[in-house]
């Protein structure tokens, strides 16, 4: 059934009239498609009130004004890191009033300023971001061809157990403890399995284990036997190698040791691996081998190994090709974040 329209003013005004003409109930009803109930309480409102506004509703009065509420926003604009708790205790001792975070949560919420979590990222000094913005410019003309002769490396950590963050479950009051609602875990973290690898729109190319702690020493003799070889193999000449970096990767002897061979090296912004596509990488190919749940060291690595190896020519292509738009984008925020 179709619900009847809001009492208005205008309504209760014509009611009125048509009473004080001589209209009956019944006949006012018939008019204005109301039943006489609400003609009656129509009427009995002005008789009491002498007004056609709407009565006050009952209820608790709001805890906060516009003004507090205005002061509430500019709190959160101004952090927006800060909790609708310390808000509360914040603005409750400003103006002496006793606000719990619900409230303030709810004011915030009417104001836009809904809580989400919060997207992580790499801190980005002035200097970070104005290199950033010159690579992005520098290189958001750069064709498909260009790209396409860039070797992409970076090291990655996959646990035996999933991410080392924080892990959240949905479960029922008194499901605390149910073996289903509960995060295994084992002594020392179950291990994980270092690994170096690199990449460019032709396919993937060597992926390595890594043991232990990368020195210069360690990253040279890598570079040696499985970089340089692929590299001079890439049927896209002359191949650029790309790294980030990180100590070992800039230390002086792995500068002495790049230039002998004449490899060709991207400068690199630092704090960007929005801007390096085997970040997604890793991410393909650690759901995959997670999606096997390996159960021991040996064969999470082994698992690696395989999925590496099925990653295809057409996804690295479409990963490498993405490099112009996330120069764009980087160009947009001016060197700061990006959606990637």
């Amino acid at each position: 059934m179709v619900g009847r329209s809001k009492v208005t003013e205008g309504l209760r005004q014509q009611v009125v009239q048509m009473k004080t003409n001589g209209m009956t109930l019944s006949a006012i009803a018939r008019q204005v498609g109301r039943s006489k109930s609400v003609i009656s309480r129509i009427l009995n409102l002005y008789k009491t009130t002498n007004s056609f506004k709407s009565p006050k509703k009952a209820g608790r009065p709001r805890k906060t004004d516009a003004r507090e509420d205005r002061s509430l926003r500019r709190m959160s604009m101004g952090n927006r890191f800060h909790t609708a708790a310390g808000s509360a205790r914040h603005c409750g001792a400003e103006h002496g009033k006793d606000l719990s975070r619900h409230t303030v949560s709810r004011r915030l919420t009417a104001f836009g300023l809904k809580a989400h979590t919060a997207v992580t990222k790499p801190l980005i000094s002035r200097k970070n971001q104005k290199a950033r913005l010159s690579f992005a410019e520098e290189h958001v003309v750069w064709t498909e061809e260009n790209w396409s002769r860039v070797h992409f490396s970076d090291e990655s950590k996959f646990n035996l157990f999933g991410s080392d963050g924080k892990h959240y479950v949905r479960r029922h009051i008194g499901e605390r403890l149910n073996p289903k609602c509960v995060k295994k875990s084992v002594k020392g973290g179950g291990g994980s399995v270092m690994v170096w690898g690199m990449f460019s729109a032709a396919g993937v190319g060597p992926l390595v284990q890594l043991h232990g702690r990368v020195n210069a020493n360690v990253y040279q003799n890598l570079l040696q036997q499985h970089m340089v070889p692929h590299l001079r193999s890439s049927p896209n000449q002359p191949a650029i190698f790309m790294q980030d970096n990180a100590p070992c990767h800039t230390a002086k002897r792995v500068k002495i040791f790049l230039e002998g061979q004449n490899i060709e090296l991207m400068a690199w912004p630092a704090q960007s691996p929005d801007l390096n596509p085997i970040e997604n990488l890793w991410k393909i190919l650690g759901d995959k081998v997670m999606a096997k749940k390996p159960t021991t060291i040996t064969e999470l690595w082994r698992r690696l190994e395989e999925e590496w190896t099925k990653i295809t020519p057409e996804q690295c292509e479409r990963l490498v090709l993405s490099c112009g738009r996330r120069c764009a984008e980087v160009i947009h925020s001016r060197g700061l974040y990006t959606s990637y």
